[in-house]
């Protein structure tokens, strides 16, 4: 009996050749190629989506202190008695509170963790930040050209003068002068734009062309090469103004202008 047509077909059908096979390996790699940038960089807008909802809340608490202390901005940090209870939303470490504690009752997210570490960050950590010894590092920094501290245990730290922040009635441009922003430490100025120093005291985005790695990095020194050079995101970093907004700064402008450190101008 001959075989049927049906039969032919079952019994010579072939897999796929090799070419065929390295065919669609190619376009599946093409496709790749072009689609994960695609996805990194939705997921990149995202965090900085994120982070400027962060920043703006911390902003709307620095205002509403202003309104609680005769429009005085908050403390940058503050020397205080180690019988103090720990700030009930996290620390930097035992008594020194940071500007974050300050504003903690405005914003209420975050909580202590083991030896005074936030957990559960909430606001005070950029989605495109990192982590570090030290509370708030390479998170979001305070002007330092604006802030004050303040000593609230002379008998353990004596000598230690307190420096008022300034007030909003005293900043000539609100809308033009930075408050908060990404930031390698807690507090920045334009001084580490230009001339960063140790491990932590830099601008995102503002390495120079060629510069060599960051050398202070220490363990994250991966990370933070790459934070100097590239900024939070995609070259650009959030900034807060005094006045409130929010808005992307490219970390490459912070070099050519300092006066939106500056407080008079």
């Amino acid at each position: 009996m001959k075989p049927t047509r049906q039969g032919t077909l079952a019994t010579g059908r072939k897999g796929f050749t090799l070419i065929e096979l390295l065919v669609v390996i190619a376009i599946i790699a093409i496709l790749a190629a072009i689609l994960f940038p695609v996805f990194a960089r939705a997921r990149e807008k995202a965090r900085q989506t994120s982070c400027v909802s962060n920043l703006k809340q911390i902003a709307l608490a620095e205002l509403m202190y202003c309104q609680d202390y005769d429009e005085h901005l908050s403390p940058g940090w503050a020397w205080v008695p180690a019988s103090w209870p720990a700030p009930p939303e996290g620390l930097w470490y035992t008594g020194f509170w940071m500007w974050n504690n300050f504003l903690q009752p405005y914003v209420r997210m975050g909580h202590a963790g083991a030896n005074g570490k936030m957990e559960g960050h909430g606001v005070w950590v950029c989605p495109s930040g990192k982590s570090g010894s030290q509370a708030h590092a390479r998170n979001y920094g305070y002007n330092q050209n604006i802030l004050g501290y303040a000593n609230m245990d002379e008998a353990t730290y004596p000598g230690n003068v307190s420096v008022p922040s300034k007030t909003l009635s005293a900043i000539a441009s609100p809308a033009n002068c930075f408050l908060f922003m990404d930031a390698g430490c807690y507090a920045m100025c334009y001084a580490w734009v230009t001339t960063p120093s140790a491990a932590i005291w830099y601008m995102p985005g503002t390495a120079p062309a060629g510069a060599a790695r960051w050398a202070g990095a220490g363990d994250n020194g991966d990370w933070m090469d790459m934070d100097w050079r590239e900024g939070r995101h995609s070259g650009f970093d959030n900034v807060a103004f005094v006045d409130g907004h929010v808005k992307a700064v490219n970390g490459q402008a912070m070099q050519a202008n300092p006066d939106w450190w500056d407080p008079t101008k």
